[in-house]
């Protein structure tokens, strides 16, 4: 049920899942896919070019990376990021369900999802601390809330099999209500990792609400109910950048979101941003994005 065609005869290698093999078309950002145990189902140890969000319906197996050996059962719910090579063992009665996107091609809100503490906390924080907690900040749901993302799943599935009209909007809509209920779900998780990833998660809310805003250490601290320098050490360990340079990339990455309007010159980018010094901006921009700002901006045109 895994193998295409390329990849037969590979099992006892590393192989590599490629998008083309599972999206049918190649602006259709979801696809999904589910795995039962009716029969010996061969996952060899692989990556893909994609990211996929797995949902464990039933049983449980053994999830093995280059680093770490997890256990699974029904309700784990965690993200698999592209070119991360893992496989699945020692099934017991193992079903799931494989949301297959890239985030790339998804025209979601992805303003109105960053501001949730429980979305970074499951999307962008634990699969960087995964292996120092051990997967123990994975999501887990309730029977009841696995039943409703079945619901959600399965309203997806309706939509990729029938294709009708408009059914991209209507999948990207499905998929976006998930990522919120799953938001939702992560906050109400209570066990001691969990809970400092949320106190993280809400530090990066902080972020992505008031970046154009001067914000002090000691605020992001505060919104994360750690002291200055227990947080600053678990925000770079997290996300790789101290907070300030953290707070410097993403004012960046939301000016090049502006600049992809080409009526929106770089001066005005700079000043929603929170830049007060263009040059300054233009200084920035180009060390982290590899290009100038109106560079940047013109190649984006040419598109």
């Amino acid at each position: 049920i895994w193998q295409t065609p390329r990849q037969r005869g590979q099992a006892e290698m590393t192989v590599t899942y490629h998008a083309a093999d599972y999206f049918r078309e190649s602006t259709q950002p979801i696809a999904i896919m589910r795995i039962t145990d009716k029969r010996p189902t061969l996952c060899p140890s692989h990556s893909h070019d994609f990211d996929e969000l797995v949902l464990v319906l039933r049983g449980a197996a053994t999830h093995t990376t280059d680093e770490e050996t997890y256990t699974l059962k029904a309700g784990d719910i965690f993200l698999l990021q592209g070119r991360q090579t893992h496989s699945f063992r020692e099934q017991w009665g193992f079903s799931y369900v494989n949301l297959l996107f890239r985030p790339a091609l998804l025209e979601l809100p992805w303003s109105a999802l960053r501001v949730l503490p429980g979305y970074q906390a499951l999307l962008t924080l634990e699969p960087a601390l995964r292996r120092r907690h051990e997967f123990q900040s994975r999501l887990h749901v309730t029977a009841a809330d696995l039943r409703y993302l079945h619901t959600l799943v399965s309203a997806m599935e309706v939509e990729l099999s029938h294709r009708e009209a408009g059914y991209e909007a209507v999948l990207t809509a499905h998929f976006a209500q998930l990522l919120v209920y799953l938001a939702r779900c992560y906050a109400r998780m209570s066990t001691p990792s969990s809970q400092q990833l949320l106190q993280l998660g809400a530090a990066l809310s902080l972020l992505e609400r008031q970046y154009m805003t001067p914000l002090r250490l000691e605020e992001l601290a505060n919104a994360a109910c750690m002291s200055v320098s227990t947080f600053s050490r678990a925000f770079k360990r997290a996300t790789g950048f101290s907070p300030i340079s953290y707070l410097l990339r993403l004012r960046i990455h939301k000016a090049a979101e502006l600049l992809r309007d080409d009526a929106v010159s770089v001066a005005c980018a700079a000043e929603q941003v929170g830049f007060t010094d263009s040059n300054y901006f233009t200084r920035q921009f180009t060390a982290i994005m590899g290009v100038c700002p109106r560079i940047y901006q013109r190649s984006i045109a040419l598109r």
